[in-house]
């Protein structure tokens, strides 16, 4: 068996663990981080999902990483052959013209770009990075603490051991919390928990979010790229979920915030491809030899039939059923609306029919930490005349965003206005476990805060400022709950700022 010794172990690799890895490696620590997909990037990689943002991302409320991420991904599409003079001199660019967000673009610029911040990130610190190795064990101590953390890949006989002295839980699914015995939530929370307005009476750890299966399409107007038909097609078509007003399959679903029958066309700059595009052939001079790609991920191939965590083998079975769909409504468009010009994309993807590499996981298992996040302090509702959550001293970021939760197996959509709050850094730590620090979607919220604390700006601020936490911790011989308050919560507040991690809003925001 292989043994692996370092001051930080990040277990995942998507946009938290990347942030917390820059963040750590940058001040000298040595640092491993593992990935259990074929690459890291998470959200805007594997699962092939652009970023959905606040609308003030172009200015303000964003870290200074996040924002040279974005900037280099502009870099990026900028050396396109053929591309327009107008498109490379666009100071704000959006490769894809999406109107989901101001900065739609394909799987592999986000990955180029992850890529090029992570190859010699600046300081002494080692960055190694593994992958596919997926967490399955975790020794604990009588303590507590996480003293190694045992990882399989899939082609190789024997695991991998690491020791570290601050482990980081930057999984898609909070997959590390179980495995270290760390008391976590899943699901729904009940109204009496926490006082949230829009909480059911009575928790349910079958309330989870439903996922997706994004896949890549282009568009070919001349061409016939109708797929087989898919095993469980025959399903998909006559399926009515609960809350709709007909099948699934259909270009006519119930709105996130009404409820009530919305339709959208799939074609047109208003209607569902043009929606997450990726690449608009707009941008480029012959624009007529560019073949458009969108990402779909949309309400008709949500998946929420069964839940994904916690249900012995129906996770993977939930994962098949997801591809089903995603491909089913595919055949559904070439065959029913004579979309025959979607092609699937797979050079987009670098997967089979141009399906992603990962689901789009939007709720994972979420962290019992020393304090929680709930609708209390990020709803508008529950906050009349408010602009923005009010004040926290323990700040270490920022996050801005609807309360957005999808459909779950028992519970329809819920979307209702969030007020931009300030990240806690006692949401990052676990009380039972000293060494854990949670740097991706696994911090401690509740389940309908979970909606606004989501998306990709603010899981990367999660795990940079858990990169920084971890990395200060070491460097003084302190253990990262001693800087919940006094003079060293002030010391990690200035590393961040310094760093570029704001911290609090400004009063030019609104609740959203």
């Amino acid at each position: 068996m292989t043994n692996l010794e370092t001051d930080i172990l990040i277990v995942g690799g998507g946009l938290g663990g990347c942030a917390a890895a820059l963040a750590a490696a940058e001040m000298g620590q040595r640092v491993v981080m593992t990935e259990q997909w074929p690459e890291i990037g998470g959200q805007l990689v594997t699962q092939a999902v652009p970023p959905d943002e606040h609308p003030w991302i172009e200015r303000f409320g964003c870290t200074r990483r996040y924002r040279l991420l974005r900037n280099l991904v502009r870099e990026g599409f900028r050396h396109r052959h053929g591309l327009s003079g107008a498109a490379r001199q666009d100071p704000l660019l959006n490769p894809g013209n999406g109107w989901v967000s101001r900065l739609c673009a394909e799987p592999n610029l986000w990955l180029q770009a992850l890529n090029q911040m992570l190859k010699n990130p600046p300081g002494e610190g080692l960055l190694r990075i593994g992958k596919p190795w997926r967490p399955i064990r975790a020794e604990v101590s009588a303590l507590g603490r996480i003293e190694e953390v045992w990882l399989e890949n899939a082609q190789l006989l024997e695991p991998i051991r690491v020791q570290a002295r601050i482990v980081l839980d930057a999984t898609e699914t909070g997959e590390l919390l179980v495995l270290a015995q760390v008391p976590c939530r899943l699901g729904s929370d009940a109204r009496a928990e926490f006082g949230e307005a829009h909480a059911p009476e009575n928790a349910n750890r079958e309330d989870q979010q439903g996922f997706t299966w994004v896949q890549a399409l282009g568009w070919d107007p001349e061409g016939d790229h109708t797929i087989e038909k898919p095993d469980r097609y025959d399903y998909w078509r006559k399926h009515s979920p609960s809350g709709w007003p007909g099948p699934q399959l259909s270009l006519v679903y119930p709105h996130v915030r009404t409820g009530e029958p919305t339709r959208l066309e799939v074609m047109g700059e208003g209607g569902l491809f043009a929606y997450r595009r990726v690449l608009d052939a707009a941008h480029f001079a012959k624009s007529e030899e560019v073949e458009p790609v969108t990402l779909v991920n949309w309400p008709q191939n949500d998946y929420f039939e069964r839940v994904l965590l916690d249900r012995g083998d129906l996770g993977p079975a939930a994962q098949r059923e997801g591809q089903s769909l995603t491909l089913s409504l595919l055949y559904w468009m070439q065959t029913e609306l004579g979309l025959t010009g979607l092609r699937p994309r797979p050079d987009v993807t670098g997967e089979s029919l141009g399906l992603a590499a990962a689901p789009y996981i939007r709720e994972p298992r979420r962290m019992v930490g020393f304090e929680t996040l709930t609708e209390c302090e990020v709803g508008a509702d529950m906050n009349p005349g408010r602009s923005k959550s009010a004040e926290r001293a323990d700040s270490v970021g920022i996050g801005a965003y609807r309360i957005d939760l999808h459909q779950s197996p028992v519970a329809p959509t819920l979307d209702i206005s969030a007020l931009p709050y300030q990240i806690p850094v006692s949401c990052l730590l676990s009380p039972s476990c000293p060494n854990l620090i949670a740097a991706g979607k696994c911090l401690s919220v509740s389940h309908i805060a979970n909606g606004c604390t989501r998306l990709h700006p603010v899981e990367w601020n999660v795990g940079e400022s858990a990169g920084v936490l971890a990395a200060l911790s070491l460097a003084s011989g302190r253990e990262p709950r001693d800087f919940l308050l006094g003079p060293l919560l002030q010391d990690l507040q200035s590393v961040l700022a310094d760093q570029g991690i704001e911290l609090a809003w400004s009063d030019e925001v609104h609740p959203l």
